[in-house]
C-alpha cells in the first residue's frame, strides 16, 4: 500500500461496525450514578436476544451460582453493573464481527479467556482497574479482525510470513504494515465511545512500559493474560512462534500476595474452560 496502511484500512470501512444502540444506551446508563437495577433491566429487555444471551452466560459454570438466574434485574443485583456491561459488550461484539481467515472459535475463545483472566487478577490486587479488565481482555485483539476483514490480502501475507518464519503475529505484522492491530483496536474503541482507559490499554498492550502510568498495570495484565492463555494452549491460529510463559516481571507488577499465588494460578487456568462455556453460551 502506498498510502498509510492505517488510512487505507479505515477508508475502506464504508459501514463502521457499531455496537447495537441498546448496548450504547446500557453503557451510558451504567456510567450514570443515578441508575439502578430496574433501569438496567428496562433497557436490556428491549432486546430479547441480548437478554437471553446474558442470562445464558450468567448461568454458565464460570459464575457457579447456587440457583439459576431467570431475570436481568436479578442478574444485575447478583453480578453488579460492571459485569453486566462486560457481558453485554461480549454478546454484542460476537454479533458484529466474524473471522474468516483464521479460527473464529479460537479467536473468541482466546479473547474470552483473556477477559476472564484479567478479571480474575483484579480480584487479588487493588491496583487493577476493575471497571476495565474484562472489556480490555475481550477486545485486546479486535484490530486483527479489522485487518482480516478490510485488508484481507495484507492479512494473508501476515499469516504466510508468520507460518513460514515461525514468528508471532506481531513480528509478521511489522514486515507487512506500517500500522498495527493495536492502533486499529484503539481507533475502533474510540469510535465506540468506550473509556479512555480501555482505548489506551488496547493501544499499549504490547508495550506496557511505554503506557501512561495510570494504565501501565492494566496493559501489563492484558499482555500477561494473552501470554498465559497461549502458554496453556489457547490459540487462535495467527501466532506461529512457540508459546512461552509470561515473564516474571509482568507477574510482579500485580503485587499479589505470595500466599495467594497457587490459588490465583489455578483460577487463571480455569478461565480457559470458562471461556469455552461462555463461547457456547454466546453462539
Amino acid at each position: 500500500m502506498e498510502q498509510n496502511d492505517f488510512e487505507h484500512i479505515v477508508d475502506s470501512i464504508i459501514d463502521l461496525p457499531t455496537l447495537p444502540q441498546v448496548v450504547t444506551t446500557l453503557i451510558n446508563a451504567i456510567n450514570d450514578p443515578k441508575s439502578d437495577a430496574a433501569i438496567i433491566n428496562k433497557i436490556v429487555e428491549h432486546d430479547p436476544a441480548l437478554a437471553a444471551r446474558i442470562l445464558k452466560l450468567v448461568n454458565s459454570s464460570f459464575y457457579s451460582l447456587s440457583k439459576p438466574v431467570d431475570s436481568i434485574q436479578q442478574a444485575v443485583v447478583i453480578l453488579g453493573f460492571n459485569t453486566i456491561r462486560s457481558l453485554s459488550i461480549s454478546a454484542s461484539v460476537f454479533s458484529v464481527f466474524t473471522a474468516n481467515k483464521f479460527s473464529y472459535e479460537g479467536f473468541w475463545k482466546q479473547s474470552l479467556a483473556c477477559a476472564f483472566m484479567m478479571d480474575t487478577l483484579s480480584k487479588y490486587t487493588s491496583i487493577l482497574d476493575k471497571d476495565a479488565t474484562f472489556t480490555v481482555g475481550l477486545l485486546h485483539g479486535i484490530g486483527k479482525i479489522i485487518i482480516e476483514q478490510y485488508a484481507p490480502e495484507k492479512f494473508d501475507e501476515i499469516l504466510r510470513i508468520g507460518h513460514r518464519q515461525l514468528i508471532s503475529y506481531n513480528e509478521a505484522e511489522k514486515n507487512i504494515l506500517n500500522t498495527s492491530y493495536t492502533n486499529l483496536g484503539y481507533w475502533l474503541t474510540e469510535k465506540w465511545s468506550l473509556s479512555e482507559t480501555i482505548q489506551e490499554s488496547i493501544l499499549y498492550q504490547n508495550n506496557p512500559d511505554e503506557a501512561p502510568a495510570k494504565i501501565r498495570v492494566l496493559t501489563a495484565a492484558a499482555q500477561f493474560a494473552f501470554k498465559f492463555a497461549r502458554y496453556k494452549g489457547c490459540e487462535n491460529g495467527s501466532d506461529f512462534n512457540k508459546a512461552q510463559p509470561p515473564e516474571q516481571e509482568l507477574w510482579d507488577m500485580f503485587e499479589i500476595a505470595d500466599d495467594d499465588t497457587p490459588e490465583v494460578i489455578a483460577n487463571l487456568e480455569s478461565c480457559i474452560e470458562a471461556a469455552e462455556n461462555a463461547l457456547n453460551a454466546l453462539n
